[in-house]
């Protein structure tokens, strides 16, 4: 865990509807440049600053790097136009609960949410619609504590996948 997460993060009841178009390429993405105050020289990055090929973030929903306590609930994820990116990519958070999540899914992406460095993560009660061919990705060493329950996968060909 980074010297400073962000803490106690909460999405609900949410329907969004993302841009969409990323690749496989994109989707592969496993780290981005660190930003701070002190490496912006005061000035915060605005979302478009990651839209080109160098940049872009690793999911077409959401994607949360340093977070101790996220809860995602009730929440759709739907892009505009197919993207092969995962809906959701978790990097280094502890304290994770996805509950009640659906997203779209396609069969040129690894997997509906990848979950890297995770530490004490609960998955359940979460939906894919479209084919796919993986549900979860758990990566890194540091991922422990991860529990995954409840989750209508019908259309994931591997529910769950680790390195």
């Amino acid at each position: 865990m980074t010297v400073n997460p962000i803490e106690d993060i909460h999405f609900s009841n949410i329907h969004m509807t993302t841009g969409g178009g990323g690749t496989k390429e994109d989707g592969a993405r496993r780290s981005l440049p660190e930003y701070s105050l002190e490496t912006m020289k005061g000035w915060w990055p605005e979302y478009y600053a990651f839209t080109n090929a160098k940049q872009c973030v690793p999911a077409y929903g959401i994607f949360a790097s340093h977070v101790k306590g996220l809860t995602v609930s009730n929440v759709n994820i739907t892009p505009a136009k197919q993207d092969a990116r995962p809906a959701i990519v978790c990097d280094d958070v502890t304290s994770l609960k996805l509950a009640g999540v659906e997203a779209i899914g396609n069969s040129q992406m690894e997997s509906v949410i990848r979950l890297q460095s995770v530490q004490q993560g609960f998955v359940h009660g979460c939906r894919v619609y479209g084919k796919s061919d993986g549900f979860v990705r758990i990566e890194g060493e540091e991922s422990r504590d991860v529990h995954i329950a409840d989750d209508n996968l019908c259309n994931a060909i591997t529910w769950i996948s680790s390195d």
